[in-house]
This record gives C-alpha cells, sequence and structure tokens, in this order.
C-alpha cells in the first residue's frame, strides 16, 4: 500500500483496498478503484504545482460520500481538483479513465471554448455531466496554458450553463442546415480558386455529403454529423474513400476525408491522430451568426486546401 503525502497543501491519500483515502482540511473521502499508481501520483503533482490544490469542494464529492456518511465505504467514482475548496472544480480524475492508471482527466464543460482556443484535442463525454476528456500525456501543457482569468470565467454563471455541454448553435437544427452553412461558406472560394464542389450527387451508389476538387491539393469528402461522431460516421467515410469512382478521379492525388460533427469521443480522435488515417476531425460551431470549423484531429486538410481558417 502506497501514502503520499502532500504537506503542503494539507493533504495525505493513501492506498486502502480498492481505493485511494484522500484527507484534506477535514474532510475524508475515498475514489474508488483508484490507487497511486506512478500516473495518478504524476497528475496530481502536477495540478497541485499549477495552483490546483484543492482535492475537494463543496459539494463534489456530495456530502454521502464524506466520512461518516453513508456512501463513504462505497466511494466517489473520482478525485476532485481546485483552486480552493469554495470555488468550482476545474478538472477531476474519475472512473471512466481507467483506473487505477488514468488514461484521460476531464475537465469542467465550461471549459470547452478554452480547450478550443489552445487548439486541444478532447472528446465530449455522451453522457453523465458532458464533460471534456483530455489525453493524460497533454495534461500538462494545458494546464500550462489554462490562465487565471478563464478560472475566473468558470466561476461566474454563464448561458452555457443553460446547454449541455455544447454551444448553443441559433440557427443550425440539423444536418441539413449545417451542409448549407458550409456550402454557402465554401461555394465563393471553391470558384475563385476553381474548385469543383458537389453536393449529395451519387457515387457507385453512395451519395457523400459533399465532394470537393481541389486541385493540386487532390479530392476531399466530406461527411456532415450535426451531433457527436464516432466509429460508426469514421466507418462510412472510409468506405468512402475506398469508391473506386473517387479514386479514378484523384487520379494519383490525395484522396481523404474530412469528418465533421459536434463532438467526437476519445477513440476517434485518437484515431484520426494515426498516421495511418486519411480523415481529418471539425468540430462546428457558431459565433456571432458565424459558422466556423475548428480542427480537432488528423491532418489539416480544409485548411491547406484554404476553406477554412
Amino acid at each position: 500500500m502506497r501514502r503520499l503525502e502532500l504537506p503542503q497543501i494539507e493533504a495525505v491519500l493513501e492506498d486502502v483496498p480498492g481505493a485511494i483515502e484522500i484527507t484534506q482540511r477535514g474532510n475524508t473521502y475515498r475514489a474508488r478503484k483508484w490507487q497511486l499508481t506512478d500516473e495518478l501520483v504524476e497528475v496530481i503533482q502536477t495540478a497541485v504545482q499549477f495552483g490546483y490544490s484543492a482535492l475537494w469542494v463543496d459539494g463534489h464529492p456530495s456530502r454521502p460520500y464524506l466520512r461518516g456518511g453513508p456512501q463513504f465505504l462505497k466511494g466517489s467514482h473520482h478525485i476532485t481538483f481546485a483552486r480552493s475548496h469554495g470555488e468550482r472544480w476545474v478538472f477531476v480524475v474519475d472512473g471512466a479513465a481507467n483506473p487505477p492508471v488514468p488514461r484521460d482527466v476531464t475537465f469542467n464543460k465550461g471549459l470547452r471554448d478554452f480547450l478550443e482556443r489552445i487548439g486541444q484535442a478532447h472528446a465530449w463525454e455522451h453522457s453523465g455531466g458532458h464533460n471534456l476528456r483530455v489525453p493524460r500525456e497533454q495534461f500538462r501543457e494545458v494546464l500550462r496554458q489554462l490562465d487565471a482569468d478563464t478560472v475566473e470565467g468558470l466561476q461566474r454563471p454563464s448561458i452555457r450553463e443553460t446547454y449541455t455541454g455544447v454551444r448553443p448553435i441559433t440557427d443550425i437544427h440539423n444536418e441539413a442546415q449545417l451542409q448549407i452553412r458550409i456550402e454557402e461558406a465554401w461555394r465563393p472560394l471553391a470558384t475563385a480558386a476553381t474548385y469543383l464542389l458537389d453536393s449529395l450527387e451519387p457515387v457507385d451508389g453512395y451519395f457523400p455529403d459533399i465532394v470537393v476538387d481541389a486541385g493540386a491539393h487532390g479530392v476531399i469528402v466530406v461527411e456532415l454529423k450535426y451531433s457527436h461522431a464516432g466509429g460508426v460516421e469514421v466507418n462510412q467515410l472510409e468506405k468512402y474513400l475506398r469508391l473506386s469512382t473517387l479514386r479514378t478521379r484523384a487520379n494519383g492525388r490525395s484522396l481523404r476525408g474530412a469528418l465533421v460533427a459536434r463532438d467526437f469521443n476519445l477513440e476517434t480522435v485518437e484515431q484520426a491522430n494515426s498516421p495511418a488515417t486519411s480523415i481529418a476531425l471539425y468540430a462546428f460551431s457558431q459565433a456571432n451568426g458565424e459558422l466556423r470549423l475548428h480542427h480537432v484531429a488528423g491532418k489539416d486538410i480544409l485548411a491547406v486546401a484554404g476553406l477554412v481558417q
């Protein structure tokens, strides 16, 4: 059994059977299934180094999970991190992160705009709190860029709290409307660059949403998904890339896919970042009436072709 003492934040963490027991400033709780592996200790020490020294906040974990409560022995599924006990939590290591070795760190859903601003790939939780999962290997770099003003903004009530993990989209309510907006933005660019842009044209019995013949930049097949996207959509796009008509059209040029959706799970992000894939991921949002595509993973083929900035 391992024990980690952090006197600078008045905390002691100790392995117990099936959990870590965490004691700090008068409260004790257990994080079930976790143990003080080297990887988890590194996450904890990195968090403390960057000032996230509160391992519980008011209501997180809730009172039944604190020592003396009916759920104490069962244990909470997460370890909480915040700047102080009276603020909102900023990130957690939870039961979905593959204990006892954390695969990723879950950031508060209110930090989504920040993660996109710094270009950090992340996965949106499709259930639970709809928060944002970042691979553990990139955790330190995210904290390095997480500025105090952004964390302060997390403490203030915001209109984003009325949405479950996604930004408000005021006039896009389905894939058809998303396609219209993308085509409106791309057609002038395609005309100026003498690209060919096909929309829902049949290809070997299939109907890709958009096919862009981008000249020297090759052929780009675009698949749209209004909500979150995962393996099913990636497989569909890969099937398009194998169609003989599209391969003939590419004629030795690159043939790649772009998957546009609101969110992606972590496995899909990892798949797109693999050197073996020809698919890039883009998350869409809307700001001041303008549709924006944010590069998430894979080669940024749309930027190379001049279709996004």
